[in-house]
């Protein structure tokens, strides 16, 4: 045959093993780093996994800038300027209640109104008491002037009218008394009588607050106090809302208190939206000073280690360890001193456990490796438009006929190649060694899951192992790195299964 051919035995020997040499070397790369890594002590398949980049989902923001303030932090509950008690000034019955609660009213409007019968009976008889002494008090006036009456009968019958006008006009004020009115203008905040309650005076009938403005007073460390000043802005959040309110500091008190060491310091906030009530507990921040057009990060990007606070940064599909020097913090964002430019991409998701330089890619987005190796023929073995692997890859029969996805006379001998079984039909996406579209393990797991379920799945058997690990462990199919390392066990016993060795 080699005489047909024009080739001697010697020159023949060369080629050969030239050629085994070569696909040694282009198919074994991933095996052979694969058993240092075996020897080192890792899993099988970690170093293809590095190589091709297994990286991790993360997601990233632009460090940028803007104002943070410096605040001091308290915490106190809000007060209304005015909340009194509105008492009765009368005893009486209550007839009527006009208000009820949450209702605004102003100052003299009337509340309740108690039965004034009584009242009125008592008015008319001290004014029929009233004008029966005045006239006497006058007949008395004419007789002295007279010198009919003496000087002390004169007086003492004036006495007598005065005092009957005085019970008169008490009288009339007890008949006024028994309208309960509003003492200011504000909110009926609690109702405290029924119709047909008896009351007394200075019973307690309703209670009012004036909810403008509404007061939050907080104690400021002795320390500290030196950076508050009248005026100063202030700014308060309440549990449950994202909305910030705004006040301002009204009075400081001039007096340190001796046990805690601090100074009483009232805040006047004024709310015109009706957001806020009395009895709300509050976060205060006193605002200090504002640093603007300052370098900042959200604080979830942070990782808090013992040398102090560091960031990853998101550099080429790697993770970039930095530490940083933090400055002041407001809310959700700190205040980078350094360790930080403008522009970097820091990983805001994903950073906890990553280490520096690790493989990370933006969640959502195709790895680059995978994105080279998902498109046509060419990059999965098929035949290239360069004949290079493209034209080796493939399922060929050889001039002498034998198939089993080498050429003919590139694996064994003309022998070998005879005794092969029948050629079969072959998937396109078959390579090198019975893999998947001549795709190693290394390579796959540099695709996202998706993707190696669609190309793994084409083969039945496999999709029916699949399917059947789901069905025996539920916990399976949450698990992402579980299906990743058996859609490539599946491959690789295909592999051996089809002479391409044993499975790594």
């Amino acid at each position: 045959m080699f005489k047909r051919l024009g080739i001697s035995k010697l020159a023949y020997w060369p080629v050969v093993l030239v050629m085994a040499g070569a696909l040694a070397c282009g198919g074994g790369e991933e095996e052979s780093e694969d058993a240092a890594q075996n020897q080192r002590g890792g899993r099988p398949g970690m170093g293809a996994m590095a190589r091709t980049g297994a990286s991790i989902p993360v997601e990233v923001k632009t460090v940028g800038r803007g104002n943070i303030a410096a605040t001091l932090l308290t915490y106190t509950s809000l007060e209304a300027e005015r909340h009194v008690d509105v008492v009765s000034r009368t005893q009486g019955l209550v007839k009527t209640i006009l208000v009820e609660e949450g209702d605004r009213v102003t100052e003299g409007q009337p509340l309740a109104q108690l039965d004034t019968d009584a009242l009125e009976l008592t008015l008319r008889e001290r004014e029929v008491n009233m004008n029966s002494l005045e006239s006497n008090y006058k007949r008395s006036q004419e007789l002295v002037e007279q010198e009919l009456l003496s000087s002390q009968e004169f007086e003492q019958t004036k006495f007598q009218y005065e005092a009957a006008a005085t019970q008169y006009e008490s009288a009339k004020l007890q008949l006024e008394y028994a309208t309960v009115r509003s003492p200011f203008s504000g909110i009926i905040t609690e109702r405290l009588v029924e119709v047909g309650n008896l009351v007394n005076a200075n019973d307690v009938v309703f209670r009012t607050a004036d909810l403008d403005p509404l007061l939050a007073r907080i104690y400021v460390p002795e320390k500290d106090i030196g950076q508050v000043r009248p005026g100063q802005s202030v700014r308060i959040n309440v549990e449950g809302s994202d909305q910030t309110h705004t006040g301002r500091v009204s009075l400081i008190s001039p007096i340190v208190d001796p046990e805690s060491g601090t100074v009483k310091v009232t805040v006047e906030i004024r709310d015109r939206m009706g957001a806020l009530r009395p009895g709300m507990f509050t976060t205060v921040n006193l605002v200090i000073a504002i640093q603007e057009n300052v370098l900042q990060v959200e604080k979830k990007a942070l990782v808090a280690e013992a040398e102090g606070s560091y960031a990853f940064l998101f550099q080429d599909g790697t993770a970039e360890k930095r530490l940083l020097v933090i400055g002041i913090a407001e809310g959700d964002y700190v205040e980078v001193l350094s360790g930080l430019s403008d522009g970097d991409s820091i990983i805001t998701v994903g950073q906890e456990g990553l280490r520096n330089g690790a493989p990370v890619r933006i969640a959502g987005q195709i790895p680059p490796a995978a994105e080279g190796m998902g498109g046509g023929p060419a990059s999965m073995g098929g035949p290239g438009a360069d004949g290079g692997r493209g034209a080796m890859s493939g399922r060929s029969e050889g001039s002498d006929g034998g198939t089993g996805g080498r050429p003919a006379g590139m694996g064994g001998s003309a022998g070998e190649a005879s005794q092969a079984p029948a050629a079969r039909p072959v998937s396109a996406r078959e390579g090198t060694g019975g893999r998947p579209g001549g795709m190693g393990g290394g390579r796959m797991m540099a695709m996202d899951l998706d993707q190696m379920k669609e190309r793994m799945f084409q083969n039945p058997q496999i999709k029916e192992a699949f399917d059947k690990q789901v069905e025996e462990d539920p916990s399976f199919a949450e698990d992402e790195e579980r299906q990743r390392a058996f859609l490539i066990q599946q491959m690789r016993q295909m592999r051996a299964q089809r002479g391409g060795g044993p499975p790594q």
